[in-house]
């Protein structure tokens, strides 16, 4: 019996596992052979989801920018007056620059 795969959770944890070793190694230290080695699959895995290793960074990158704006979001109370929400929105900056800062490299090394 042939084994039944969710491709977009394949994709996903492809995706999120990319991010990791981009932010960690830069664009330019990693190959498709590379970044397979360290996601635990084949190159030819990740040919049948990605065409080239900037389509994976890209959505890479794109997935965790949406995850930061939804998170945004969430934090701030979109009713509140213009200074609170300014002031939650700071708030949650603060809390995550790390994370923030880390995308923001990775953009830039791209």
């Amino acid at each position: 019996m042939p084994k039944i795969v969710d491709h977009a959770a394949q994709r996903d944890t492809l995706v999120d596992g990319a991010f990791e070793f981009f932010a960690d190694s830069g664009y330019a230290a990693l190959s498709m052979r590379g970044l397979a080695t360290r996601l635990g699959v084949t190159t030819g895995v990740l040919y049948h989801y990605f065409d080239t290793k900037n389509a994976i960074f890209e959505q890479s990158l794109l997935r965790s920018t949406e995850r930061h704006i939804r998170a945004a979001l969430e934090a701030v109370d979109l009713s509140a007056p213009t200074p609170e929400r300014a002031l939650s929105l700071a708030t949650w900056v603060v809390e995550h620059q790390d994370d923030l800062k880390r995308t923001l490299l990775l953009a830039l090394d791209a």
